[in-house]
């Protein structure tokens, strides 16, 4: 006798339609930050946003249907893996202040890195919402049944789903116009703020239709103008005192201490020597692609002078580089500079064992040639970096060599996530209201933003003491990783991109410092500017920016657009307007640049 319940056919396709509607649901209460944005998005648009975000759930669960012959499985399939992926998109958010996107897969090894420092309890409800997974379809198919779906009709089904769901993936869900036409609350340069306003799953499937690089707008109106720039490069440029140049990316820096609200009395300052130092120095802000992670693409925009942002729907921009790349270190090596990349890691992650040299630069160390390692936090200390990179430049300066000096260091110490990284007790005070792990977060950060700030101090010690000139690039890659909120306490509501800004100072031995302060009566400067300038300046603040005309080009136009995100700029006054490729065309030229310098 069968037992099980009965589900009659023409019943199967309301249970699935119930079912995708709570998936839904539970997807907009999955997404992070604010979902009430998703609900007044739907709301304002009579539905259509809601019915986005459904249909593809609807159409997969059909596809599990017929591909199974059981309504009930088709049903706890589609919205387990649904909501699986909703969930990966909340905490890569958290992580990283990004959605998450379909290349993203490329990034697993990254995430299984920082995994490490995560709670126990998200990989508890991970496990446990799969064990729960299995056991409702083992039930499922024990106590409930459907009518019989003949085998025909299932490969029709099937394949009827298969079909219509690619349709509407390449037609409605990449137009643009009606992706435009739907609502975003808050900064548009934002892409969480594009998610959370648009639905994840709408938003997910029209980042499909982008994750490649496309060729831009008016690139055929400029491509006879950009091979015609490319043939006027000077390789070499003589100049009577080039100073050695160090450039230092440290791990989540940022001027977080500086709030007025945050008090250290009593306490160690962790930007002590930081500020002593910028105020030597050319010193503002740099606006970086990403937030949170994704440390090679802040990499990318300063040594290429292309805008990450360009090709925001890559995982990461690094994947562009395949063959010999020009960029600032090709303009230096072409300056008779010895080219040096420094990174205490692994030199697979983000491809940079293979990127680095492609970019000219004749050395790339990982973590594998640093003789000792000390680790702190998880990551190889700012100490050991430092020890290292000073090593290396006293040993450059013995060689007496012809041959300039230009480091890229990385440092890693510093990264997050921060809840129990260092063991630290609260190290500041103020009147700012911190949830308990909000403030062990803050500690944790600060403590190893002092080890940072202790490591500057005696690499500028070091290179007062040489007679070469040598200057000190010194700037963050992205925020720590920390809960949204914790910005929102801390960080003024600039625009745009308020939680993309990093400082950045450049800081001269007394050798070098007659040629800096030469050059800056000279170069105006913004106060804030987007990351893919700051190669260039350090280039014609040193006579060499005609070595690449891509990057001469930037430094005619970055007093003119400081700022570029995806659809937005400043203007000289800081005036901030969408971005229009027919009115400023020195924007869509660079655009253009870009992907001529990737595809050509």
């Amino acid at each position: 006798m069968d037992y099980r319940l009965t589900v009659p056919f023409g019943l199967c396709f309301a249970l699935m339609a119930a079912v995708s509607l709570i998936t839904t649901v539970g997807v907009f209460f999955l997404q992070p930050r604010e979902n009430r944005n998703v609900f007044k998005a739907c709301a304002e648009t009579f539905g259509a946003v809601f019915i986005l975000n459904m249909l593809p759930i609807f159409i997969l669960t059909l596809f599990v249907f017929f591909a199974s012959g059981h309504a009930f499985t088709a049903c706890c399939t589609a919205a387990f893996s649904v909501l699986l992926l909703a969930a990966v998109n909340r905490y890569m958010s958290e992580l990283r202040f990004a959605p998450f996107k379909p290349l993203d897969i490329l990034l697993s090894a990254e995430f299984f890195g920082v995994a490490k420092s995560m709670k126990t309890s998200v990989f508890v409800m991970f496990g446990s919402a799969a064990a729960l997974f299995f056991t409702l379809i083992f039930m499922g198919l024990i106590f409930i049944k459907n009518g019989p779906v003949g085998f025909w009709t299932r490969i029709t089904g099937a394949s009827a789903a298969a079909v219509f769901f690619i349709a509407i993936v390449k037609t409605i869900y990449a137009n643009k116009k009606i992706y435009g036409s739907l609502p975003v609350y808050g900064d548009k340069s934002d892409e969480n703020m594009h998610m959370q306003s648009k639905g994840f799953i709408y938003y997910y499937l029209n980042i499909i239709n982008k994750s490649k690089v496309s060729e831009p707008n008016f690139y055929n109106e400029f491509k006879s103008k950009i091979t015609v720039k490319e043939q006027a490069s000077v390789n070499r440029q003589e100049k009577i005192l080039k100073p050695n140049i160090i450039m230092v990316l440290s791990e989540g820096f940022s001027e977080l201490p500086l709030n007025p609200g945050l008090l250290f009395d009593g306490f160690t300052d962790p930007l002590f020597n930081y500020k002593k130092i910028k105020s030597e120095s050319i010193s503002g802000q740099i606006i970086v692609p990403r937030v949170g992670g994704g440390t090679s693409d802040t990499e990318f925009d300063i040594l290429t002078g292309i805008n990450t942002r360009d090709f925001n729907n890559l995982p990461f921009s690094f994947r562009l580089i395949k063959k010999q790349f020009p960029g600032m270190a090709s303009a230096l090596a072409a300056n008779g500079y010895k080219t040096v990349c420094m990174h205490p890691g692994s030199g697979w992650f983000y491809r940079r064992k293979t990127v680095y040299p492609f970019m000219q630069f004749k050395n790339f160390i990982d973590i594998d040639a640093y003789p000792k390692k000390e680790y702190s936090g998880g990551y190889v200390s700012e100490k050991t970096t430092m020890d290292f990179l000073i090593e290396s430049y006293r040993n450059h300066l013995q060689k007496n060599t012809d041959e300039n000096y230009f480091a890229f260091c990385i440092t890693i110490q510093n990264h997050g996530p921060y809840a129990g990284k260092y063991g630290a007790n609260k190290n500041f005070g103020g009147e700012i209201n911190f949830t308990s792990d909000e403030i062990d977060s803050l500690s944790n950060y600060f403590y190893g933003l002092a080890d940072c700030d202790r490591e500057l101090l005696r690499l500028t010690q070091y290179l007062k003491k040489t007679d070469e000139p040598s200057i000190l690039v010194y700037f963050g890659d992205h925020l720590p990783t920390m809960s949204p909120q914790i910005f929102k306490k801390l960080l003024p509501n600039e625009k745009p991109a308020p939680f993309n800004r990093l400082p950045y100072f450049i800081w001269a031995n007394d050798a070098a410092r007659g040629i800096i302060e030469t050059a800056c009566l000279q170069t105006p400067l913004p106060r804030v500017m987007s990351a893919h300038y700051l190669g260039a300046l350090i280039l014609q603040l040193t006579g060499m920016d005609e070595a690449d005309v891509l990057l001469k080009f930037l430094n005619e136009i970055r007093n003119k657009y400081p700022i570029v995100t995806e659809d937005q700029f400043t203007d000289a006054a800081g005036n901030l307007s969408d971005i229009d490729l027919y009115r400023q065309t020195d924007i869509a030229l660079h655009k253009a640049w870009g992907y001529h310098r990737i595809k050509k």
